[in-house]
């Protein structure tokens, strides 16, 4: 898991006592927007017109733009 990930999301230990990381901030950030883009017909509408990718891939690639901005959203002080 590298630093532009996020630090983890769901931490745990394994049945050994292992310290696991679980999924990345940045792979819950985009399952979360993925519910919302997939819950949307218009938005996988235009998924399907953006060349060179299948609609499965623009939605994912959408999903992970979104939770890309999300990471850099939490380095802001406000």
């Amino acid at each position: 898991m590298s630093a532009q990930d996020g630090e983890p999301a769901f931490p745990f230990f394994d049945e050994n006592g292992i310290a696991r990381p679980g999924m990345s901030l940045r792979d819950y950030f985009a399952a979360a927007a993925l519910t919302g883009i997939k819950g949307n017909p218009e938005l996988c509408r235009i998924c399907s017109n953006v060349d060179g990718m299948t609609q499965a891939q623009a939605i994912a690639h959408m999903a992970y733009q979104d939770a890309d901005a999300m990471l850099e959203a939490r380095k802001v002080k406000t």
